[in-house]
C-alpha cells in the first residue's frame, strides 16, 4: 500500500505555483480520489467460516473497513456461501469460498447440534467441543492449503493484511503462506486465545478460564480448577475449546513454515482484538498488542419494521421482555422452551421471542396470548427501543455488548461456552441476573422476572455501566479499522512482548531463584559454621577453666 500523503503533497505543490484559478479545483479533486486510491488497501477476512454471531461481529468490522475506503474479501465456508447474497453485505464485500472436508449436511449439524451440549456442565462440554474442532475447524484447514487454486488466488489478489477469528486459528497459518501480516479477533475476553500469544501470563488467582463462569474473586476450589485450565493452555493439549497447537499437524503437512514451529507461528500474529470492554469485563493487564474492542455490533437503534413497532407500541406502560437462545441453539427440546412460556403468561409485560420456524412447528405447548415469534429479531433495534424494559437471553457477546451500550438490565441463562461467563459478569457488576439452566422452573423464571422488572435498581446500575461504556472516543468498529489500519502501515514487531524470547527457566525466574536459593544456602552454612566454631571454642574455653578449678 502506498502512501497517499506523498502525492497529496507534491500535487499540492504544483497546483500553489498556478495561475489558473479555474483549473485548480478540478485538479484538488483529482489528487483527493488519487490519494483516496493508492490509501485503499486489501484485507482478507475470516469469521467461522460465515456461521452465526461471529460473522455478524467481524461483518461490521468489515463494513467500517469499507467505509474508510479499503476493499475486504471474506473467506466463507461452502456451507455458508449463502452470505454472498444475503444483505447487507453482499454488495460491498467480496468473497472466496472454502470447500469443507466434510458434507456440508455435517457442518451444519455441527452447530445445530449444540442443542446437545444443553444438558451438559461447562466442564462436560470443553473436551466435546474440542472433538467438533479436531473434525472440523482442523480437517478443513487441511482442506484450505490442499485447494492450490485457491492459495493461488489469494496469494494473486496481494493481500495486505488477514483478520481473523480465533475460533479458527487456521488463520494464522494462512497469513505465514501469504506472507502477510496478521490480526486475531477474539469473540470474548481473550484469556485463553490470545493471551497465551501475546505474551501475557495468566494468572489463575484472578484471570478466570473462559466456560468456568467464575469470577475475578474465586474460591480456593475454584482457583484449583482454574489453575489446571491454566496449566492446560499454556503446557498441555492447549487451550481448552481452541486447541491452536493442535494446527501443528496442518503445518507439519503442507510444510508451511518450516522454520518455525507451531508455537511460534501463533506468537507471531501482530495484533489481538478482543471483544471485551473494562465496563463489563474483569480487569486484567495488557499489552500493546492487545485491543479490547468489546461491541462491534453496537451502534444506535434503528427504526423497526413495523410489525414490530406495532407489537411494541401495543405493549403500553408494561413495556416488552425480549427473549432469545441465539443464533445456533436452533433445534432445542421443546420441553425445555415449556417453563419460560409458562412465566411469561403470568407477567404484565409483552415478549418478543426469537424462535426458528422450524422449532416453532415442534412445540409441543400453546404460547401465551402475550408472545409474538420472530425467525430473526433486529436485537440491536430492539434493545434501544424505549419499550424495552429488560432482555432474558443466553450470554451471547454481541447481546451482552448491545443491551450494555443501550442500559438494559439482563437476565442470563447460560447454555454453553463463554455465556457462563457472561451471566457472572452481569450479576457481578450488578446489570442483572444469572439462571442455572439445570434448576430452571416456572417459579424461577417468574421470580427472577418479577426482581429486575420491579427491582429499579438493576436499570439504573445498567445506565450507569452504559454511560462508561459510551465515554470513549471510538466506537469499537472504529477502533478495530484503525489498528487494523495501524497494522498495515507499520506492522506490530514493536509491540510484541520479549517474553516469548525466554526459556521457562528464564521467564518464571527459575535460574535466578535457583542462585539465590544457593547463595543463602551457602550464607546458612556459613553462619552454621562459624557458630558451630564460635560454640566449640565457648565450650573449649570452658572445660579449660573448669578444670583449673
Amino acid at each position: 500500500m502506498t502512501n497517499g500523503l506523498v502525492c497529496f503533497d507534491k500535487l499540492s505543490g504544483i497546483l500553489s505555483s498556478w495561475k489558473m484559478s479555474r483549473i485548480k479545483p478540478f485538479f484538488v479533486v483529482v489528487c483527493f480520489v488519487l490519494v483516496q486510491t493508492v490509501l485503499s488497501a486489501n484485507i482478507l477476512m475470516s469469521a467461522e467460516y460465515g456461521a452465526g454471531s461471529h460473522y455478524i461481529a467481524l461483518g461490521n468490522m468489515g463494513e467500517e473497513l469499507v467505509r474508510r475506503g479499503h476493499n475486504v474479501s471474506f473467506l466463507l465456508g461452502a456451507a455458508f456461501e449463502f452470505r454472498r447474497d444475503q444483505e447487507p453485505w453482499s454488495n460491498i464485500f467480496n468473497f472466496e469460498v472454502l470447500q469443507h472436508a466434510h458434507p456440508h449436511a455435517d457442518i451444519i449439524a455441527g452447530f445445530t447440534n449444540f442443542a446437545t451440549l444443553l444438558h451438559k456442565t461447562s466442564h462436560e462440554q470443553i473436551w466435546g467441543y474440542e472433538k467438533f474442532i479436531e473434525g472440523n475447524y482442523i480437517d478443513d484447514c487441511g482442506s484450505f492449503f490442499a485447494d492450490g487454486d485457491l492459495v493461488r488466488r489469494l496469494k494473486d489478489a496481494k493481500y495486505d493484511v488477514i483478520v481473523f477469528d480465533t475460533i479458527w486459528f487456521c488463520g494464522a497459518l494462512i497469513a505465514q503462506e501469504l506472507g502477510i501480516p496478521s490480526v486475531g479477533v477474539v469473540a470474548g475476553d481473550g484469556v485463553q486465545q490470545a493471551f497465551p500469544y501475546a505474551g501475557i501470563p495468566i494468572n489463575p488467582a484472578y484471570m478466570p478460564i473462559m466456560t468456568t463462569g467464575f469470577s475475578n474473586r474465586m474460591s480456593f476450589k475454584e482457583r484449583l480448577i482454574n489453575t489446571y485450565y491454566v496449566w492446560m493452555v499454556h503446557y498441555g493439549r492447549g487451550t481448552p475449546f481452541i486447541p491452536a497447537r493442535q494446527y501443528g499437524r496442518i503445518k507439519d503437512e503442507y510444510n508451511i513454515r518450516p522454520d518455525m514451529t507451531i508455537n511460534e507461528v501463533l506468537n507471531d500474529v501482530d495484533l489481538w482484538i478482543v471483544a471485551s470492554d473494562s465496563a463489563m469485563d474483569f480487569p486484567v493487564p495488557l499489552t500493546p498488542n492487545v485491543i479490547p474492542a468489546g461491541g462491534l455490533t453496537t451502534r444506535p437503534a434503528s427504526q423497526l419494521p413495523q410489525d414490530i413497532e406495532d407489537f411494541m407500541q401495543s405493549s403500553g406502560e408494561y413495556g416488552v421482555v425480549i427473549f432469545t437462545l441465539g443464533t445456533y441453539l436452533t433445534d432445542i427440546a421443546p420441553e425445555f422452551l415449556e417453563v419460560f412460556a409458562q412465566a411469561f403468561a403470568e407477567i404484565d409485560q409483552k415478549v418478543m421471542w426469537h424462535m426458528h420456524d422450524d422449532l416453532l412447528q415442534k412445540l409441543t405447548f400453546d404460547l401465551p396470548k402475550n408472545v409474538m415469534t420472530r425467525p430473526w429479531l433486529p436485537q440491536n433495534d430492539l434493545l434501544g427501543h424505549n419499550k424495552t424494559r429488560l432482555m432474558m437471553f443466553h450470554g451471547g457477546n454481541n447481546g451482552l455488548h448491545e443491551a450494555l451500550f443501550h442500559g438494559v438490565p439482563l437476565i442470563v441463562v447460560p447454555i454453553l461456552a463463554d455465556q457462563f461467563d457472561s451471566g457472572t459478569r452481569v450479576r457481578d457488576r450488578g446489570m442483572g441476573l444469572k439462571l442455572d439452566k439445570f434448576k430452571l422452573s416456572k417459579d424461577v423464571i417468574l421470580s427472577a422476572l418479577i426482581e429486575v422488572l420491579s427491582n429499579n435498581n438493576y436499570r439504573e446500575r445498567a445506565q450507569k455501566m452504559s454511560a462508561i461504556f459510551k465515554d470513549r472516543p471510538l466506537r469499537p468498529a472504529e477502533r478495530s479499522a484503525f489498528w487494523i489500519e495501524h497494522i498495515i502501515n507499520h506492522g506490530g514487531d514493536y509491540m510484541r512482548s520479549p517474553v516469548h524470547e525466554l526459556n521457562i527457566f528464564q521467564s518464571h525466574l527459575i535460574d535466578v531463584i535457583a542462585l539465590l536459593t544457593l547463595i543463602g544456602l551457602l550464607i546458612v552454612c556459613a553462619m552454621y559454621k562459624l557458630l558451630s566454631f564460635l560454640v566449640a571454642c565457648c565450650l573449649s574455653v570452658f572445660s579449660s577453666k573448669k578444670k583449673k578449678d
